[in-house]
């Protein structure tokens, strides 16, 4: 088990999480705790002060129950088992391919180890594109004291919608 893995949550515990609204180019820090509205789940915003570090030895991908939220996910590099039957209503497959890792925060965005996984090919292909770059990279790995680790900022925004407000962001730290 290295340094930065997850403990097991069997019994249904909350994992500690990061969210990222792709719409929206918005990132939410997810907290356990119980609202005066009855939710448990408390969102908040980080999208300015996100900044991590990357654990490279918890990356997983497999697969994810679009209604179960249950996954299947082995250690990146391991075969990947073959996706599970089942489609909805409108036929689409209700297991979907999906990339899971741990991350540190850094201090202004909370400051502690998160889970953040997507199936979004807006995200995992910077995502791929990071880790590729830090596993082929010797220097990389011995800066990072060898535990595989990379210090990632989000960017700017670079552009605009007029309707909502938002903007979209694309980190070329990724």
């Amino acid at each position: 088990m290295g340094a930065f893995r997850m403990p097991s949550t069997n019994g249904g515990a909350f994992r500690p999480r990061v969210k990222f609204n792709a719409k929206a180019g918005r990132v939410y820090r997810l907290d356990r705790v119980p609202q005066a509205d009855g939710r448990a789940i408390l969102e908040t915003e980080i999208t300015a002060q996100f900044a991590f570090y990357l654990a490279l030895e918890s990356f997983a991908d497999g697969w994810w129950n679009r209604e179960t939220f249950k996954e299947l996910l082995v250690p990146l590099g391991a075969a990947l088992p073959p996706q599970p039957d089942g489609r909805d209503e409108h036929n689409k497959p209700i297991w979907v391919y999906q990339v899971r890792c741990a991350m540190k925060l850094a201090a202004a965005a909370g400051g502690d180890l998160r889970v953040f996984s997507s199936g979004a090919q807006c995200v995992l292909e910077p995502l791929d594109r990071l880790y590729s770059e830090c596993t082929s990279d010797p220097k990389a790995a011995a800066t990072s004291g060898g535990g595989g680790c990379r210090r990632c900022e989000w960017c700017e925004p670079t552009r605009s919608k007029a309707r909502t407000g938002s903007t979209t962001r694309r980190c070329s730290s990724w």
